[in-house]
């Protein structure tokens, strides 16, 4: 086991041990694993003082529900607190509910919570809705503690069956489908047991029941939050009773649902809950240091995640805070152990009074005797919020794309990284109010940035063009079939009249396609017009045959492209194909464009590490200059410059991952990608 923070444990210096747990599908009766039980024997065999003083269970308790399974589950809930209270008793259990805790065989005029409300109200429950959309008041809907310096909320996620069916069709036939599951699981329940292969039936139903909208954040979660931490860490008396500070508390926000969108290191994306902006705004504001959910039914954690508050409309400011937000593994398998590695996380924060800020470190702990727990590692939280432009940096989705040199040359240009900061702290308020597109106002102020900020005003052309499916509303005086193409979008170039600009972009043979496809920057003029493909990224990348199929489709015809499109595919096949053999020159007996030399980035970036990885290709940052007489062209695209643009493509690769997550909108690139593997 790693060893903990030596750090002793004070008034003032204080140390808080959190376990976060999840999805422990609680049905022991019928299965060889008992995920609380060995849980509780996990605790047992460490020093007390080692032991949490926070349980944060973050749904998910049963696996369906039934009334023999929730009182299982309080039964070993029970042993365990009462082990926490032979330490003290200012350690508490929080739990919500998760979709597999609510009874789905009842009709929607029933409650289909009180049974989990009854059966857990010795513990720290949310408020939950009943039957009639009022609240059903939890005796205990919060816990705080001086001495231990924390504070903990549970909110309910989970919506009812009731308000699912009112929903669309295909909502409504996933809820007839899931309860139809539910009954038949119920039934084998009642009658003595059920196989695994039934279980694993319901839990595919489960799933794609759970991506049909489930989850719903409670208007008055936002107003109850605000009342209860100026109740709690706001006393009046203050002054009077020495109360502890506010920034002296570790604040925590427990759910079943993400109510933060993100992406796992899988790739695989995770949406907001719905209306959850207000409870993110009262986060943001009371500087809360941790949210804890469950449902992604993996572990992570995601590290100084930036959440935003509400923009003010008179001057377009901001605030911008961030969060660390752990996703609990899964404490049980559903008899199904090949397909989950049963773990929790453990969290242990420490206070530092000189600072007066929180650290938080976590690791993964695995149940199964012969899997390792995971090293510890450091996040650092302050109340002093971090500038969004730093938390940026710090992100592996952005740092592992930069050397220590280039970070020293991005930070030199603090008024650029603040203004994109702004603008991806934009996206993430538009995504969270729903806000049309993600991207729209965000990306257009990326533009803006470019044009004015980092290179001269009134010198450049610049444009944001994803990749697409080609349609009749494509066709123009270079295109007259393609698979797909590349056209601008949020930010669009100006200047249009200039008649030498070729756009949109057809794929795979034009420059900027090429920047996409190889993921590198390409600067025109070019440096080495003799420089080949490199088809060993190719080939790596499985991108050989697309791109082969890709261009003897544009190979179809008679016309001019389909004659160019020939022989890039001739050089193709041989592997001499050049760079400059794809620069598209601008139609003939047109006036010399005024923009001498471009550059193209992709969006995202090529990754450095030497193991190949699959990237999407969404699209180029393009940059049209227009260079000074008596200047070389190309000249304008500076060491520094390029690495601005480079960090800029990194944040719109991630706003643009975060508005397809939430589906506002969808990716049109994944469209024009299957549409390219299905030639």
């Amino acid at each position: 086991m790693a060893a903990y923070p030596n750090i002793k444990t004070t008034a003032q210096n204080k140390v808080l041990i959190i376990h976060h747990v999840a999805n422990i599908w609680n049905s022991e009766k019928h299965f060889y694993e008992q995920p609380l039980k060995e849980y509780r024997e996990y605790l047992k065999n460490i020093p007390a003082q080692q032991r949490p003083q926070l349980i944060l269970i973050s749904g998910n308790v049963t696996l369906t529900g039934s009334k023999d399974e929730l009182s299982n589950v309080y039964t070993e809930l029970s042993i365990i607190k009462n082990m926490l209270d032979e330490i003290d008793d200012e350690r508490k259990i929080v739990i919500t509910p998760g979709l597999h805790d609510l009874e789905w065989r009842l009709s929607d005029k029933k409650d289909v919570l009180k049974a989990f409300k009854d059966q857990f109200s010795d513990f720290i429950l949310p408020d939950l809705p009943d039957e009639n959309g009022g609240v059903l008041k939890s005796l205990r809907p919060f816990a705080v503690s001086d001495r231990f310096g924390y504070f903990v909320f549970p909110v309910n996620t989970i919506q009812k069956p009731g308000a699912l069916r009112q929903g669309s069709r295909p909502q409504k036939e996933l809820l007839r489908q899931f309860q139809d599951a539910w009954k038949k699981i119920a039934a084998q329940s009642a009658a003595g047991g059920y196989s695994s292969g039934q279980v694993k039936e319901f839990m595919q139903t489960l799933q794609q029941f759970i991506w049909s909208e489930t989850s719903y954040v409670d208007v008055r979660e936002a107003e109850n939050l605000q009342q209860t931490v100026a109740k709690e860490l706001y006393p009046d008396d203050a002054a009077d009773t020495g109360a502890p500070n506010f920034t002296n508390y570790y604040k925590i926000l427990v759910t079943h649902h993400p109510i933060l969108p993100f992406t796992v290191l899988s790739e695989r994306s995770f949406s907001a809950a719905a209306n959850s902006f207000g409870l993110l705004n009262e986060l943001s504001s009371s500087e809360f240091q941790l949210l804890a959910h469950g449902y992604a039914r993996g572990s992570s954690l995601l590290t100084q995640f930036p959440i935003a508050k509400v923009y003010n409309k008179d001057d377009n400011t901001g605030d911008t805070s961030t969060i660390t937000q752990s996703s609990a593994g899964s404490l049980g398998s559903a008899g199904l152990a090949s397909d989950y590695e049963r773990s929790f996380n453990e969290i242990v924060a420490t206070y530092n009074p000189e600072s007066k800020g929180w650290s938080t470190y976590a690791r993964r702990i695995f149940i199964r005797p012969n899997e390792k727990d995971t090293s510890l590692f450091q996040v650092a939280i302050h109340p002093a919020k971090k500038s969004v432009e730093t938390v940026l940096l710090n992100k592996p989705e952005i740092a592992s794309f930069f050397t220590e040199a280039d970070m020293v040359v991005l930070q030199r240009h603090k008024d650029v990284l603040q203004n994109v900061g702004e603008a991806f702290t934009r996206a993430i308020s538009d995504l969270h109010q729903q806000i049309g597109d993600v991207p729209s106002q965000a990306l257009s102020a990326v533009g803006s940035i470019i044009s004015s900020t980092i290179f001269q005003p009134g010198t450049t052309r610049v444009g944001l063009a994803l990749k697409k499916p080609f349609s009749l509303m494509n066709r123009t005086r270079h295109i007259s079939r393609s698979v797909c193409v590349i056209e601008n979008t949020y930010i669009d170039p100006v200047d249009k009249l200039d008649p030498s600009y070729i756009h949109p972009f057809t794929y795979p043979d034009t420059l900027g396609a090429w920047s996409l496809i190889l993921g590198k920057v390409i600067v025109f003029p070019l440096k080495d017009p003799n420089e080949v493909i490199d088809y060993q990224w190719l080939e790596q990348n499985n991108k050989i045959q697309v791109i082969e199929k890709a261009l003897q489709y544009l190979s179809n015809g008679d016309d001019p492209a389909a004659f160019r499109a020939r022989d890039l595919l001739e050089k193709f096949n041989h592997q001499t194909l050049k760079l400059s053999d794809t620069f598209l020159p601008p139609p003939e007996n047109t006036v010399p464009s005024r923009y001498t030399s471009f550059i193209s980035v992709p969006v995202p970036l090529r990754p450095t590490a030497a193991v190949p990885a699959i990237i999407p290709e969404m699209g180029i940052l393009t940059i049209d200059v227009i260079d000074a007489p008596n200047i070389k062209p190309g000249s304008a695209f500076t060491e520094d410059r390029i690495l601005l643009l480079k960090f800029i493509s990194q944040v719109i690769n991630m706003i643009l991952q975060l508005g397809n997550a939430a589906k506002r909108p969808v990716g049109t690139w994944e469209e024009a990608n299957n549409k390219l593997r299905n030639i």
